[in-house]
Formats: structure tokens, sequence, C-alpha cells
């Protein structure tokens, strides 16, 4: 059972920042924080019983959906990202860097509580632009990136 003086976290209390795009202000509205796993080894004993030992840690993805904006900046920076690192056109577009992102959780005041930092963070999928006349009123354009990074941690603040 809660604590009755502790409030409980809001899921939309939240920011993201990517420093390799420092000047965009992604207009999030999802971000699943991902899962994690640890591998077992097991080493087998003479006495039928196996031993259990604690292997690597397997994150799940970063997905992150944002509203494009009408320039599609915040897209094709993004985009761009991703033709450097895997079909650049020339030398002087290849990059292989990796960039650090981070999310900050904010409490009922909208005050940051915790960052969940990521490490040598880069982006494995960018989800299609839907464009569509036959809506009846203004839907605005969404898209999602999924990343993969190094690691993550959680900071107090």
């Amino acid at each position: 059972m809660a604590n009755p003086q502790t409030s409980m976290l809001s899921p939309i209390n939240f920011g993201f920042v990517l420093d390799k795009t420092p000047n965009t202000n992604y207009l999030v509205q999802k971000v699943d924080i991902p899962g994690m796993q640890l591998g077992i080894a097991e080493t087998p004993t003479p006495g039928f019983v196996r031993i259990i030992n604690p292997g690597n840690i397997q994150y799940g993805d970063l997905s992150v959906t944002f509203k494009v904006g009408e320039d599609l900046s915040d897209y094709l920076e993004i985009f761009n990202w991703m033709v450097e690192l895997g079909h650049p056109d020339n030398g002087e577009q290849y990059s292989r860097t990796f960039h650090d992102a981070a999310l900050m959780i904010m409490d009922s005041a909208k005050r940051p509580i915790i960052t969940i930092k990521f490490t040598d963070v880069i982006p494995v999928s960018l989800s299609p632009l839907e464009m569509d006349s036959t809506l009846q009123g203004v839907q605005y354009v969404d898209a999602t990136v999924t990343f993969r990074f190094q690691r993550f941690f959680y900071e107090t603040i």
C-alpha cells in the first residue's frame, strides 16, 4: 500500500533532451522508459543442482514519440543522423559518434526530481510520416524514433 503522504508518479510530467540536438525542442508526446533483463549463466554441479551466475544486462529500446514541427527540422535532425550513421553520401557526412540523452521526471509542481541518463545513444528506427487529406479535422503529424544505447541510470535531483 502506498504511503498516504507520497504523491503518485504522473505519466505526463516529463521532458526529453538529446545532446546531439540541443537547440531542438522536441514536442514529445510519449516516452517508453526501457526495461532491462539480467542474463543468467548456469553452472552444472555433481549434485545435480545448478549454480546461478548473473550475466550481462540487456536493455530494451528507448522509444520517443513527438509532434513533428511544420518545418520538419526535428524530424530531419534524426533522419540526417541516421543517414550519417548508416549510408552517408560522402566522406564528410560519415559519422560514428554516439550521443547522450536524458529524460527528466517532474513532480506535480513540474519541478525535475529524477533524471534518467542514457549513454551512447544512436537512432535505429524512425517511423514514416503519415499524410492524409481525408481527415475530418487537423490532426498533427507524429513520428516515433527508437534508440539503442549502452546503458542508463537514474539520478535524483
